[in-house]
This record gives structure tokens, sequence and C-alpha cells, in this order.
């Protein structure tokens, strides 16, 4: 059956090429032989992921699975490679409950409204990447996230707030989960300022002008 839906759609944009790779041999073997099973919680456990996710299309397209958000599965897929790649347990834990409790849910939501773009999946592994940089931050430091001080907090923003501004997700999930202490999470414009009105401008030169005609 696998075969079947492969073949019937693939060969649209990739006349048997495509499914005489080995790969795509061996992910439609196991399928077939319901060594891994047949959805989309399956598919994800298949390698390479490229090939996995244009295999998971022609099968929603051929009608072998139900729709799913293709980023939403590939955020999941990628979470599933990046979390256990962290060496300290205790960190690992942690960005384990953010992810869920927080990243995953919202994107949930937000898949629940519409597909899910790659800008909003791209966010959500920015604020993997920087909780996992801030508790290396605290590491570094001697400190837990059970004993953050704001001092570290400000040297961490104060590093790059631009570049570190969406650490503020994971800061204000530990306060309200309780894994860490009470800090104050600095805001920024990081937006262009609006462009100075022609009244505004020359108010700035009304005391240059003044100075000049005193001399």
């Amino acid at each position: 059956m696998v075969s079947a839906y492969g073949l019937r759609s693939g060969v649209r944009r990739h006349p048997l090429a495509w499914t005489s790779k080995p790969h795509v041999q061996r992910n439609l073997r196991a399928l077939a032989r319901g060594e891994v099973p047949f959805t989309h919680e399956g598919l994800s456990q298949l390698t390479p992921w490229r090939s996995v996710a244009y295999l998971r299309d022609l099968l929603i397209q051929a009608g072998g699975l139900p729709p799913a958000d293709r980023q939403l599965l590939l955020f999941q897929r990628w979470l599933a490679e990046k979390l256990p790649a962290i060496d300290d347990a205790g960190h690992r834990q942690l960005l384990e409950l953010f992810a869920a409790w927080h990243v995953q849910r919202r994107l949930n939501t937000l898949a629940g409204r519409g597909p899910l773009t790659g800008k909003q999946v791209q966010q959500a592994r920015d604020e993997i990447h920087l909780a996992t940089a801030f508790l290396d931050h605290l590491a570094e430091r001697g400190r837990s996230l059970a004993d953050c001080t704001q001092a570290d907090v400000d040297a961490w923003y104060a590093g790059g707030y631009t570049a570190r501004r969406l650490t503020h997700a994971f800061l204000r999930w530990a306060m309200r989960s309780k894994h860490m202490q009470k800090a104050a999470v600095p805001h920024r414009s990081t937006s262009n300022p609006a462009p100075l009105a022609q009244h505004q401008r020359l108010a700035l030169l009304v005391p240059h002008q003044a100075t000049f005609a005193s001399l």
C-alpha cells in the first residue's frame, strides 16, 4: 500500500528516480512491514528528514495520511534531535519543560488558527537556542536557574540586547513556573524610531541658532 501511494503521487515529479533511492526504499519497507506505525508519529521516526517530509506530503496528497501542519511537524522533529544532544541533564529537563509548556503549546495554538509560517517556527527555535545559551551563561557564572540573580540577568542582556531579546519568553516562563526567583526582565524598543516631525527638528535647532548668534 505504501509503495502504491508513493509511486502514484511521486511519479508526477520524480518518475521512479525518487523511489529508487536506497533510503526511500528502506523507509517504504519499514512502513509496509509495520516496523514503524503508518502515522505522522511513525514517519517522524524515519530519516533523513527532508526525504521523510516529502514522503509525508505525498501520502497526505494521496489520502494515505490525514492533513497535518508541515512546519509544526518539522519543528517537532528538530526538537526531538536538539534536546537529547544537551549534555547537562538538569538543563535538558528544564528545556523539555519549557518546550512542552510554552513553545509547543503556543505553536499548537497558532496552528489551530491556520498554517504555521517559517518565521513563527524560526522564532520557536530561537527561543530554545537562547534558553540553552542562558543556562550555559549561568553555569559559567557558577549558578543554576534556581539561584539566578538580577545581576546574572543584567549581565546576559548586556552582551547584546537585540540578539538576546527572545530570552524573555524563557525567563518569564521560568518565573511563572517557580523555576527561578523573580527578576526584572529589561525591555527596550528594537524598532527604528519614528522620523522627527518638522517642528521637532526646528525645536532642536533653536538652541544651536541662539548659540551661533552670540558668538
